[in-house]
């Protein structure tokens, strides 16, 4: 027979927390707005740092990232994890595949090229297959902070939008604007924490957004969209 003591039941339940991870913050919020349970998504999170969105998805799901510490970090949890220097080709690993969803959490502000970036997602995302987006924008409030930041010293963490390691400046009309032009159409657009009345006018002036589209299969730029060089150097649009 076996005795259970309080100390048994502590390290039980213990065991318990740590097998079944709980979603924290506004993306236990984000999983409500999912079409269906995430566990029955595959997704791809590109830049997934320490991987704590991959848990709470189907078990086929895989995890980008550039940093080597955080890979391991990942590895360690049994996650599924490449390497990608984001400016490259995606890993030779993903051929052939196609997720259910593609996470980009803190990253668009980060790349050289947003919409090449979206592109090449696209090929991995499967017919109307979801893209997930969570970014710092840019607000009316964006500039005050930065100027108190600056006079006091403060970390340049407080810098929200303006974070020194941040390439790309959105509002969270031209994330949803730079989105659909690279093929996806918006399903969701906003913060969880804004009541859905003050939504869209409280937005302007929140520190991030989520963005949550759909992908269009088959898309195409409208005539006229894309401007070349021919051989000559004179302007042509591409069709």
């Amino acid at each position: 027979m076996v005795q259970h003591t309080a100390a048994n039941s502590i390290d039980l339940l213990t065991n318990i927390q740590t097998d079944i991870p709980i979603p924290s913050g506004s993306f236990r919020k984000i999983l409500t707005k999912l079409p269906q349970p995430a566990k029955n998504l595959s997704l791809l999170d590109v830049g997934c740092g320490q991987g704590k969105y991959l848990p709470f998805f189907a078990p086929n799901s895989v995890g980008l990232e550039l940093s080597e510490t955080e890979l391991q970090k990942c590895r360690e949890k049994g996650l599924t994890v490449h390497k990608w220097s984001f400016t490259e080709p995606l890993p030779m690993e993903l051929a052939g595949r196609q997720f259910d969803a593609v996470m980009l959490s803190h990253f668009l502000e980060h790349v050289f090229s947003p919409h090449t970036v979206l592109l090449e997602i696209r090929k991995y995302l499967k017919p109307e297959g979801l893209l997930i987006v969570h970014c710092p924008i840019v607000n009316p409030l964006t500039g005050i902070s930065d100027k108190l930041a600056r006079r006091y010293g403060w970390q340049r963490g407080f810098h929200g939008a303006l974070f020194g390691d941040h390439i790309n400046f959105f509002t969270a009309t031209t994330l949803r604007y730079t989105c659909e032009m690279a093929g996806f159409k918006t399903l969701y657009l906003g913060s969880p924490y804004l009541p859905n009345s003050l939504a869209k006018l409280l937005l302007p002036f929140w520190p991030s957004t989520w963005l949550m589209c759909q992908k269009i299969d088959n898309y195409q730029y409208n005539h006229e969209s894309c401007k070349s060089l021919d051989q000559q150097g004179n302007i042509v649009w591409r069709i």
